[in-house]
């Protein structure tokens, strides 16, 4: 955007961002005829400029405030340039008022190479070596030759490299699908004269590739009318349609006589964008519930919902068939959601989807046996019934039929099931609301491109950074839900803060490579020599219960030993990359660790290890977790210079005012969304962790209710009982409040275990009957406290989609559940005081020692966390010296260090505290023992 003035001597110019153009004084030519002036200025403006004479600019200096000591008219300024949106004239004549003598001073400018690129404002001083002398003599009179300014698109953080599905940030912005809308810098579009103007830009954006003659576009919009009449109501239509928009350059264009839209004209539609997102997606390969999900949320309705030209049966003809086309295309895509949500068991947000196909589709018998499944699944039996019983009712009053076979045998295997889930709710409840991924367009897209080399068989890291809630391993697992399915292995494993393993995160990656079962693992573990699996059970002792027959496993050598295990973690990983003896190429592998940065020395080595030994190998690391900061002689910073080529960094930041309004755009569909946008932008600070429990909050309260479609709408008072401000301790504070008494008690009591429990270690240490900590489990599942904990990834060549029997009671026990998201686990567990830990530390501790009191070693890291937690301390020395023997027996240094310390502190607080003279002795000579080893 740009200003001119044109005087006797020097122009002035505005220059922001965007506007690459050279301007040159002219004198005053007063011999020239004003009119003609006028019509020499008026050929070289740019379109959708407007043009100013001096009786404007007089106009508009009374209109100034008596504050303004700069006048333009006193430098004999003759023409002002604008553009011809109102609202950017308004902004334009805003600034000058607010500052004039700043934003009208005098020079000879011209606008330098990178100014585009410089942070916006006015420009009074170019650089020195910018600077130009005034022009003189006779060149001093020519006119400039006017340069159309460049139209960019805004940029937010995380924007850029693939926009579909997310909006693409634009000026224009034309929503075709749900109510008509076009927005402009974010305001809407107003200034459309009649319906029929709306449906002539609707009908040519949705057609933009097309050129289509004016008898054509006559007829269509006025058929009954005279050709002269109807030609004479597109013209009208067309100049408002210009007028309307206000664009810097035309939407419309005539080729040959037929008009189209021009191609240079930037407007973002979401009709094509919800197209390439199905485009893009590839069926036979893989299955990127991002991009699927990305897709619904564009679908806000059916097609130009509201346009009733009644006298136009030509375009009701042309909009019955795209609403139909593009219903078919959501409700596609709506089954393939739900398929693979129903198979991963992740069942709140298969019913969320299943009740928009059923909203969209009431009549198809696969939708609400989709919705039956879900309901059943979730142990809502009496809910999967009561949906039979509306289909059948509704099959009987539309069409007169019964249900289908197999819809009746869905009903007759539900009716007779004899163990379903036990739970205590209310079944007319809906499934909470969903929160979308949204502002991560361009890390996904990056993700993607990593993905494809890797496939070509090249060993990549990605690091996925930023603050705690941003969405890292939201990020992370949407994607590798797309990556598992095409013929990807993943492997995960966490690195934790308060509970200490050696080599952690390895021994859950190599946990999760066990449970995964798959054939590709069967080869793997079938082809490792035994010394091999025995050195990598050391790491996993589970593995000795698949493999009994596994020798006995060399001690590692103290300095050197710890070499012989990091190549034997490599060799199996290489197993599984590529097995010996099969004719198949290298597969890829991907290892994925949360929360890297809590990794230990230790682990980095081997990491280090493993990257090294497998970098021809199709091995991809993801990890994620708050960035780095390494010594330059640290491992993992060696190997990142090393192979800098193999390692990339994707920095999340928070989300924008667009982004948040595209999640309540979401939500509550074309209701409006203002109130909801503007709650979650004040309070949601733009992490979508606080969003989303937010989000969990209202539904809790009963501020978000359930509308039609799946959708949800705010309740009028829900900003008015919420604090202006708040942290998110606050919030996680008001949603425990939220819950019943026993289910609040069982949350708290998730918090202080802090890693993956069963049912069974809650029942005993709450002393709780199992069917109240079912039903615990149950609200905590649903209010999203916490998720089902899966140690292997779920993908395209394991086992089969549960049947209904496989949903019981004793199921659910053997079941593990974590808390959702570690920051909302430490929310919780801050509000506890301190004395109330110690007591609930102690329960966990009993209960876990009465649970694995036959084999205490397996979890002694855990028990020697609680009881040291419990301030038991005789307890505590047990299992802690328990864990610094097992890391000492794999060398890891920092962790047996670690457990060495933590036991002669505890030792100590014994020694202090005992008065028998034989354990005084003991405690002491246990001490001098560990304080040996740890001097060594």
């Amino acid at each position: 955007m740009c200003i001119v003035a044109y005087g006797h001597e020097q122009p002035l110019v505005r220059q922001s961002n965007g506007c690459r153009t050279v301007v040159r004084a002219g004198a005053d030519d007063g011999d020239v005829g004003w009119r003609h002036r006028l019509d020499l200025l008026q050929t070289q403006i740019p379109t959708g400029w407007s043009v100013a004479g001096a009786k404007s600019l007089r106009l508009f200096a009374r209109k100034c405030p008596s504050s303004m000591r700069v006048n333009p008219l006193a430098w004999g300024v003759q023409w002002l340039l604008y553009p011809k949106s109102t609202a950017l004239q308004a902004q334009i004549e805003g600034k000058i008022r607010a500052s004039p003598s700043k934003h009208w001073k005098r020079g000879p400018y011209r606008l330098w190479p990178g100014a585009a690129q410089r942070s916006g404002g006015w420009y009074s001083q170019p650089p020195d070596e910018h600077r130009i002398a005034a022009p003189t003599g006779p060149s001093a009179r020519r006119r400039p030759r006017p340069v159309r300014p460049v139209r960019r698109r805004a940029r937010t953080a995380d924007r850029g490299a693939d926009p579909t599905p997310e909006v693409e940030v634009s000026r224009l912005q034309i929503r075709c699908l749900g109510d008509f809308e076009v927005r402009q810098d974010g305001r809407p579009v107003v200034g459309f004269e009649s319906l029929k103007v709306r449906a002539l830009l609707a009908y040519m954006v949705c057609q933009r590739e097309r050129a289509f003659t004016r008898e054509h576009l006559a007829s269509l919009l006025w058929p009954e009318r005279r050709e002269e009449v109807a030609r004479r109501n597109l013209r009208q239509a067309l100049y408002n349609l210009r007028t309307a928009l206000g664009t810097s350059s035309p939407p419309l264009e005539t080729v040959q006589g037929q008009l189209r839209i021009a191609p240079d004209f930037d407007f973002w539609l979401d009709v094509k964008a919800f197209e390439n997102a199905l485009r893009r997606i590839d069926p036979t390969q893989t299955l990127d519930t991002h991009r699927l999900a990305g897709a619904v949320r564009l679908y806000r309705g059916e097609f130009l919902s509201g346009f009733p030209l009644r006298d136009s049966s030509a375009f009701e003809d042309w909009l019955l068939t795209e609403r139909e086309r593009l219903r078919e295309g959501v409700v596609t895509v709506l089954r393939t959601l739900i398929e693979s949500y129903l198979a991963r068991g992740e069942l709140r947000v298969g019913l969320q989807y299943a009740r928009r196909l059923v909203a969209l589709d009431p009549l198809s018998e696969e939708a609400h046996r989709y919705l039956m499944r879900l309901f059943a699944y979730s142990g809502r039996r009496s809910r999967a019934l009561a949906q039979y019983q509306e289909l059948e009712s509704l099959l009987e009053r539309e069409l007169g039929v019964e249900p289908l076979a197999e819809t009746r045998r869905l009903y007759e295997a539900i009716l007779t099931e004899k163990s379903p889930l036990v739970v205590a709710r209310d079944d007319s409840e809906p499934i909470g609301p969903v929160v979308p991924l949204v502002g991560r367009t361009q890390s996904y897209g990056q993700l993607t491109a990593t993905w494809r080399q890797v496939q070509r068989g090249r060993s990549r890291v990605t690091l996925i950074e930023g603050e705690p809630g941003v969405g890292k391993s939201r990020l992370a697992r949407a994607f590798l839900d797309a990556a598992s399915h095409q013929a990807g292995l993943v492997l995960t494993g966490q690195c934790q803060d308060r509970i200490r393993l050696p080599y952690e995160p390895f021994p859950a990656l190599l946990r999760s490579a066990l449970a995964e079962g798959s054939e590709r693992v069967e080869r793997a573990l079938a082809a490792a020599p035994p010394a091999l699996l025995a050195d990598v059970a050391l790491l996993v002792p589970e593995l000795r219960e698949q493999k009994p027959e596994l020798p006995a496993a060399e001690p590692l050598a103290p300095g050197g030993g710890a070499r012989r295990l990091f190549d034997a973690v490599t060799s199996f990983f290489g197993l599984l990359v590529s097995p010996p003896g099969t004719a198949t190429p290298p597969a890829p592998l991907i290892l994925y660790v949360d929360d890297l940065h809590l990794a230990r020395l230790e682990t980095f080595e081997l990491l280090c290890r493993v990257l090294e030994g497998l970098s021809e190998a199709p091995l991809w690391l993801i990890a994620t977790g708050e960035p780095l900061e390494l010594d330059d002689d640290h491992p993992f910073a060696v190997y990142a210079a090393a192979h800098e080529g193999r390692v990339e960094r994707l920095e999340l930041g928070r989300l924008s005012s667009a982004e948040v309004e595209e999640i309540a755009t979401w939500l509550v569909g074309s209701a409006p969304h203002e109130a909801l946008a503007q709650l979650l932008e004040r309070l949601g600070e733009g992490l979508p962790l606080q969003i989303t429990e937010l989000i969990n909050y209202l539904w809790d309260d009963g501020a978000l209710v359930a509308g039609e479609e799946g959708r949800w709408r705010l309740h009028r008072g829900a900003p008015a009982r919420l604090p202006a401000t708040t942290t998110f301790d606050a919030l996680m504070g008001l949603r425990l409040r939220r819950l019943p008494s026993s289910a609040r008690r069982l949350t708290v009591l998730a918090a202080v275990i802090g890693h993956p429990f069963r049912p069974k270690l809650l029942e005993r240490a709450a002393d709780e009957h199992m069917t109240v900590v079912e039903v615990g489990l149950e609200i905590m599942l649903e209010r999203w406290f916490v998720r089902r904990f899966v140690d292997h990834w779920t993908t395209g060549d394991t086992a089969e989609r549960p049947t209904l029997g496989d949903v019981s009671a004793a199921e659910a026990q053997r079941a593990s559940f974590i808390f959702a998201h570690a920051r909302a686990r430490d929310a919780v567990y801050r509000i506890l005081a301190e004395d109330r830990r110690r007591v609930v530390h102690g329960e966990v501790a009993s209960a876990l020692a009465d649970i694995y009191h036959d084999d205490e070693g397996r979890v002694c890291e855990l028990l020697a966390y609680h009881f040291s937690m419990a301030r038991e301390w005789a307890q505590a020395v047990v299992h802690l010296e328990r864990a610094a023997d097992r890391a000492h027996a794999v060398q890891a240094r920092q962790t047996a260090a670690y457990y060495d310390r933590q036991c002669i502190d505890a030792l100590d607080r014994l020694i202090a505290s005992t008065e028998d003279p034989e354990e005084l002795a003991r405690f002491k000579e246990q001490r001098r023992r560990l304080a040996r080893r740890q001097a060594a």
